[in-house]
């Protein structure tokens, strides 16, 4: 047999390569005759970008994202004119027939989840030896991208999902389907902020390839539960702890714990409890709070016994809720966005306020001024003071007609005449008396002396 990598020849018909070690197809391993041979699978791999058709089908729009699963791209399905997600299963599944048969079982599964909380998932395919998964596509982005671009939520934005999310279970755990790897990345937010679960039943699928450390058999680190990690036999109420790992994170900005290996979180959610989320965010409701420790309790028999339970106890804290506005996530923004936004409104009003305070006065002066049918008519003499100093006479008096000439100039307003104040002599006499003496109600007087100057 000739070796396809370096074109050895290789007598009989081994396994693999005598110079390279390259499988070869169709080789046979020793062992008595008629034992089964076990034929080495080519799975070619698959470049698509957008623009290019695959299965002669699906017109590639563009790269969604990769996962546990394979590569994820939104196409158009050119036969129903619709467009959907299609899933480019990992080389490490694809190669494994036992996997693949694993795999057609549990979306045959998964499929009877009909729900509204729920991403359809279509079918299994293959197209050149390339397996492949067609799925809803939904308009929107998941809930870790969300989180990250505002920070963590609100209690009036993180309830709604998280009931959302808590019906899906419901109808998936009455199928008998268990998530085992719910987690931010796995619950996408539509347009109109409706949440729906992604990849039921692929979880079992993609960690037992993956081999976990500290016995973690199935999930992500950071939202697995103690009895997937230990191996012990897991039922609905290992996705209740992933949720309450998952509200945590809405909640804070963060998971309930966190390390820099995974095998030190693994041992936190093992060991460790829980620091009370509104440590970290005190605006979080007491309720709210203790009903995530609550999905977070280390033994099963402690949470929350269903995800009805779960759903009937956010549907209570969001009645306490009613008040507050609930935005979807097109209208989310960032903290440091709607701390900026709280500035420039402040400024406006207080804008607004001197504005209104400004057209207030000069309505005022207008009235007081000019528009009053009153005869009464306000009236200001302008004297001088300190008029003793030569020096300062000439500029004292200049001064003073200026004064009395823009005033005079005021409609509604009687200003006492130049030459009536010229030849007023006041000296010691009170304002009072002086303006009586003028016929003013006002007196404005002109103190001006020289200022010494000293220099050290």
């Amino acid at each position: 047999m000739k070796c396809p990598q370096c074109s050895a020849e290789n007598p009989g018909a081994p396994r693999f390569c005598g110079e390279c070690g390259t499988p070869l197809a169709g080789g046979a391993g020793p062992g008595p005759a008629g034992a089964e041979r076990t034929a080495t699978q080519i799975i070619p791999s698959v470049e698509l970008e957008p623009g290019a058709v695959f299965a002669g089908r699906y017109l590639v729009i563009e790269e969604l994202g990769a996962g546990g699963m394979g590569r994820v791209f939104r196409v158009l399905d050119r036969k129903i004119g619709e467009e959907i997600a299609l899933k480019i299963v990992k080389y490490d599944i694809a190669c494994d027939p036992r996997t693949l048969e694993r795999l057609r079982d549990e979306l045959k599964a998964a499929r009877q989840v009909n729900h509204r909380n729920v991403a359809r998932v279509h079918d299994l395919n293959e197209a050149g030896g390339v397996p492949y998964i067609t799925m809803q596509f939904i308009r929107g982005e998941n809930l870790r991208r969300l989180i990250n671009k505002v920070g963590r939520l609100d209690a009036g934005q993180a309830i709604p999902i998280a009931i959302q999310v808590c019906q899906g279970l419901s109808e998936a755990h009455r199928q008998k389907i268990v998530h085992r790897d719910l987690k931010p990345q796995n619950i996408m937010i539509d347009e109109q902020g409706h949440a729906l679960i992604m990849d039921f039943g692929l979880a079992r699928l993609v960690t037992s390839v993956e081999r976990r450390p500290c016995g973690a058999r199935e999930g992500t680190p950071a939202y697995i539960s103690p009895e997937q990690i230990e191996g012990r036999p897991v039922d609905t109420r290992s996705d209740l702890y992933s949720l309450g790992a998952v509200l945590y994170e809405m909640l804070t900005g963060h998971p309930p714990f966190r390390a820099d290996a995974r095998d030190d979180m693994i041992m936190k959610h093992l060991k460790e409890a829980p620091r009370d989320p509104r440590e970290t965010n005190p605006d979080i409701p007491r309720g709210l709070s203790e009903a995530v420790l609550k999905c977070l309790e280390k033994d099963p028999g402690k949470r929350f016994q269903s995800a009805e339970e779960v759903t009937a106890e956010l549907g209570r804290l969001k009645q306490e809720l009613t008040t507050q506005t609930i935005l979807l996530p097109s209208e989310w923004r960032p903290q440091e966005e709607e701390q900026k936004e709280a500035k420039r409104g402040a400024r406006r009003r207080a804008a607004a306020v001197l504005a209104a305070l400004a057209l207030l006065a000069a309505a005022g002066v207008y009235w007081y001024f000019i528009a009053d049918p009153s005869p009464f008519r306000p009236s200001i003499a302008v004297l001088l003071e300190g008029r003793n100093d030569e020096s300062l006479e000439s500029r004292s008096l200049e001064l003073q007609k200026n004064i009395i000439g823009k005033l005079a100039a005021m409609p509604r307003l009687r200003v006492v005449p130049w030459e009536v104040v010229a030849g007023y002599a006041h000296k010691t006499q009170s304002a009072k008396r002086a303006g009586a003496d003028l016929e003013a109600k006002y007196l404005l007087l002109l103190n001006l002396r020289p200022v010494e100057r000293s220099y050290r």
